[in-house]
């Protein structure tokens, strides 16, 4: 626990940004242009709007909608009111969302009215009946906002309490809440700026990625913490990504490869000037559109992998970084130098390089725990999950999940969820589900389902799209009489063997 003495937290990046940067604009989201004084008052006014509602310290405030100014106000907003943010992917289906919701328990939810998002509202507020609701997008917000005495509540007096929940993929089924502090997120701004991934002197930053990602959020909050310009787009848009790239010429975005097909489709013409964009946060043209896209924006073609380094929720994104010199051989780059990283064995004991093991790590961006479940047991490490090899040169190499999670663009889909879900097809008896290498998405999700009757791919797969998250559903589906097993389960190993890339 820090001492008030000692502590800096979100918060104070809003008011001490206020005063360092009285002049220059913080945030653009539409019409709405704020500097880092309109930025800080407004974060007060949301923090006092949440002492209204009767929000108190530790409780959960939950965002459901799409990419606005206002959810990154709320954040800053819940650490100067000793909350915990907690935004939602609106993509999900009602009733995953409806889980999620009723674990959270949440004091306040701030949702959109936008018609796409009314069946997901329903379920939300049929899981949390005891909330209180505010709409953010129908004018009453800015009413509301307008209305109360913007005194600073000066409660966020420790940088270690958490103050960002962000939701993982569904391990074991289900997903979890891994509560992100202050001081992690402090940290990891400041480490961005040291490696070079942001210019604290003229970067502008397009969060065209889902801002209940981690990985938009990191660079957004870095960007703010260091005095430059976020630009906001409600969900990715090709066509408008571009536009703002022009208009407000904009450094960086973040994209994945179809959308950086779109956009060179889009801007076929040349009518919209992309030169300022240097740093697609991971996201690399597939070969056949490399040259168009090279051509018409600022941006280098990856060294390795396409990727910034490796990083996950738990630990506020990345611990290891691709730019951190000198040139690695590990194609993940080099540990953050605020970041402990091991390779172990089962038994937790340090591997050698050119051995693959487990990736373990510590340090202050390591989350305070997952919510509402028993503090973590680690022996002073964070266990990952994830494999990697450490080379003789001591950067890092991503192996892969050890769960068999599947990384498809920046979503993680855990092939326990998927084949839960299969397993309630009526004519399926079991599934192994896994990653296939994706040309544009890094990996596909493949189900191979065990049945003996007459299965349609498409049929399958609308099975899935109708109960869990779109993203999650199989892009392929083999049939088989039956699945491999060892001892009464399923061999993963062997199906993935015989039925993947």
């Amino acid at each position: 626990m820090t001492d008030r003495l000692h502590s800096f937290t979100l918060g104070d990046v809003t008011r001490d940004n206020a005063r360092t940067f009285p002049d220059l604009e913080a945030l653009v989201c539409g019409d709405t242009r704020l500097t880092f004084p309109e930025v800080d008052d407004r974060v007060t006014r949301t923090a006092c709007l949440l002492r209204d509602l009767g929000v108190q310290p530790g409780d959960r405030v939950v965002w459901i909608g799409l990419n606005c100014h206002r959810l990154l106000e709320l954040i800053y907003a819940c650490a100067k009111a000793g909350a915990i943010a907690t935004p939602l992917n609106w993509r999900l289906k009602p009733d995953e969302l409806a889980w999620i919701v009723e674990k959270v328990r949440p004091a306040v939810v701030i949702a959109s009215a936008r018609e796409e998002l009314a069946e997901a509202n329903a379920a939300a507020r049929a899981a949390a009946p005891g909330a209180a609701w505010v709409m953010h997008d129908d004018g009453s917000y800015e009413a509301r906002l307008a209305a109360v005495d913007p005194v600073d509540p000066e409660l966020d007096l420790d940088d270690e309490m958490p103050v960002l929940q962000i939701m993982t993929a569904a391990f074991a089924g289900r997903p979890k809440g891994a509560l992100l502090t202050s001081k992690g997120i402090v940290q990891q701004d400041l480490v961005l700026a040291a490696v070079r991934l942001i210019d604290p002197g003229d970067d502008v930053y397009l969060s065209s990625g889902p801002m209940f990602h981690i990985g938009v959020l990191l660079k957004t909050f870095a960007i703010f913490h260091w005095g430059g310009k976020n630009v906001m787009i409600p969900r990715v848009d090709a066509d408008e990504i571009c536009r703002l790239v022009d208009a407000e010429r904009c450094t960086s975005a973040y994209v994945f490869a179809p959308t950086i097909r779109q956009m060179v489709e889009s801007n076929g013409d040349g009518r919209y000037d992309l030169k300022s964009l240097v740093d697609t946060v991971g996201g690399v043209p597939p070969d056949d559109i490399a040259g168009p896209w090279f051509a018409m924006t600022s941006c280098a073609p990856p060294r390795f992998t396409g990727t910034i380094g490796y990083g996950t929720s738990e630990t506020v994104g990345m611990v290891t970084f691709e730019y951190r010199p000198p040139a690695p051989i590990g194609t993940f780059g080099r540990t953050s130098p605020v970041v402990a990283l091991r390779i172990v064995n089962q038994q937790g004991a340090e591997l050698p390089p050119g051995d693959v093991g487990e990736i373990i790590v510590r340090g202050p961006q390591v989350m305070a725990g997952y919510f509402d479940e028993a503090p973590m047991d680690t022996k002073g490490w964070r266990h990952t999950g994830d494999l990697g090899r450490r080379e003789v040169d001591g950067s890092i190499t991503f192996i892969g999940p050890n769960q068999d999670m599947v990384k498809t663009g920046m979503e993680n889909v855990y092939p326990a969820e998927v084949e839960n879900v299969l397993r309630d097809h009526p004519a399926i008896a079991d599934a192994c589900v896994f990653g296939v290498p994706d040309p544009e998405w890094g990996q596909s999700v493949r189900a191979v389902v065990e049945s003996s009757g007459d299965l349609a791919e498409a049929d399958v797969i609308d099975f899935v799209r109708a109960r869990i998250a779109g993203y999650k559903k199989p892009k392929s589906v083999i049939v088989v009489g039956s699945l491999p097993r060892v001892e009464g389960r399923v061999d993963r190993t062997a199906v993935k063997a015989a039925h993947g890339a």
